[in-house]
């Protein structure tokens, strides 16, 4: 008849896991089982999953959902997306417009605008960014420079160093190990709870900033 009809086309492609992986998918959903190699891939509105990478990843993510059971060190550019990464060893970020899940990973660098980032237990964690939301249950070291940025930190463990502009940032809960909080605001709030007997060096520099 000359009726149409909706189709799509199915890849189920067989590799070595061992071999690096290049990949990529537009308008198209992607699955990629575990790897003992390095991945390269690029996901444009679509969806990606994969069950891990023993090596590196470097993933550019637009108007998709992607989840990555683990991988070693990670380089990201995602845009208006959502990331579940649930462990790495490093990992750097350019993001813009997204939701990022991170539970676990040693140092994390990113560049943010308009994110949100949950992030589980992290070593240290370097950010420049604006107009973007953080909640950290664990985290040894922050340094950031942002603007318009909120900070939920539920533990910190060693030392932060914030440059905020119109933003906020609240500790629940300071160790006592921790070595020292440098704090300079601009119409930017700070809630900082210390555990007692600690030994500590807080530096508070700001307008028309508040500190509790």
């Amino acid at each position: 008849s000359g009726g149409s009809g909706d189709y799509q086309i199915d890849y189920n492609i067989s590799m070595p896991k061992n071999n690096d992986l290049v990949l990529g998918n537009k308008y198209g959903d992607s699955y990629v089982a575990e790897l003992s190699a390095n991945a390269t891939i690029v996901v444009k509105y679509g969806n990606l999953k994969m069950d891990g990478v023993d090596k590196d990843l470097n993933l550019s993510l637009g108007y998709g959902n992607a989840t990555i059971a683990y991988a070693r060190d990670t380089d990201i550019d995602i845009k208006y997306s959502n990331l579940t990464l649930k462990k790495c060893n490093d990992a750097e970020i350019i993001s813009k417009y997204s939701k990022l899940y991170i539970n676990e990973t040693a140092d994390l660098r990113c560049e943010t605008k308009y994110d949100t980032y949950d992030i589980g237990k992290v070593s240290e964690l370097r950010n420049e960014g604006k107009y973007d939301h953080f909640e950290i249950e664990e985290i040894r070291e922050i340094i950031t420079s942002t603007k318009y940025t909120d900070f939920k930190i539920e533990e910190l463990l060693h030392s932060a160093n914030m440059d905020m502009s119109y933003g906020g940032a609240r500790f629940d809960d300071v160790s006592s190990d921790f070595s020292e909080i440098n704090v300079n605001g601009n119409y930017t709030d700070f809630k900082i709870n210390l555990e007692d007997g600690a030994n500590y060096k807080v530096d508070v520099h700001g307008n028309y900033s508040g500190v509790k």
